[in-house]
């Protein structure tokens, strides 16, 4: 690691498998930045931003560690592709930014999957409920006036 390279980590709360596609999604998502290489299997990713107006390019190398079965730590460094020649001393945050960005994009996906699969669960307990009565006339019309509040008729 060079005195110009900038790291960061973060833990989320859920597999590896998952925030490894959740990053899979999050990075082409992100201006300037493209996947060069991902393997699942390792958790790792390189990622390549381009030139901008304040760099020649980052290299980005991404690690992602299972911590425990519902817990992944994800370890991130950003460097300048030119070392500390040709302006790569002065990045101007965009290292430090390229680390906040790939980070809150895959926060994103995360939080709105969890969202979803949320009121899937609330829904399926739903219509669990429903089907447990005894006459089949009832059980209908209460199914009918259930999907209705759901939104589904």
């Amino acid at each position: 690691m060079a005195f110009l390279d900038h790291n960061g980590e973060s833990e989320f709360p859920m597999s590896k498998d998952r925030v490894f596609e959740a990053m899979r999604r999050a990075i082409p998502s992100i201006k300037g930045l493209k996947i060069e290489n991902a393997d699942k299997l390792q958790g790792r990713f390189v990622v390549k931003a381009g030139v901008s107006l304040y760099s020649w390019g980052e290299n980005i190398p991404i690690q992602l560690s299972e911590i425990s079965e519902n817990r992944t730590k994800v370890q991130i460094t950003s460097s300048p592709k030119t070392g500390i020649m040709f302006g790569g001393a002065f990045d101007m945050g965009k290292n430090r930014k390229n680390i906040e960005n790939i980070l809150s994009s895959t926060s994103q996906i995360l939080s709105s999957e969890s969202e979803i699969n949320t009121s899937e669960i609330k829904q399926t307990n739903n219509y669990q409920s429903t089907i447990t009565l005894n006459s089949t006339e009832k059980t209908i019309q209460i199914l009918m006036l259930g999907t209705k509040e759901l939104g589904w008729l």
